[in-house]
């Protein structure tokens, strides 16, 4: 199984596995992120799901991770990439293209937030 992660503001598509989504996830909260949370929309509605799990960023609903929290992770990889002295190839790949991913490479500030699919 895999996560397609879609970048809000263009629709770019970052495909990851199950377990390297999971390996990204628990290195940035090991090195300082602090989930926000996730937020799912109601497809009839277009209102935000009442009963929505906001922990979870590991199905693939179409959950939304908002700007900040797109930050936040990108910047415990940082601190991840840092600190560490080797990394297993393939998890370092997945950490560097996630990071090139999830803000403009032009605007190196702005990270416009992405979906879960």
């Amino acid at each position: 199984m895999a996560v397609d992660l879609v970048r809000k503001e263009d629709g770019e598509r970052l495909k990851l596995s199950n377990q390297i989504w999971g390996f990204i996830l628990q290195t940035a909260e090991e090195n300082g992120w602090e989930p926000e949370g996730t937020s799912l929309l109601d497809e009839e509605t277009e209102e935000e799901k009442k009963d929505w799990d906001t922990s979870d960023y590991a199905s693939n609903e179409g959950q939304s991770v908002e700007e900040e929290d797109a930050e936040n992770i990108a910047n415990a990889l940082k601190i991840y990439l840092d600190k560490v002295d080797s990394l297993n190839p393939v998890e370092e790949e997945a950490i560097y293209k996630f990071l090139a991913w999830v803000s403009f490479e032009d605007e190196e500030d702005y990270f416009p937030g992405f979906e879960i699919w």
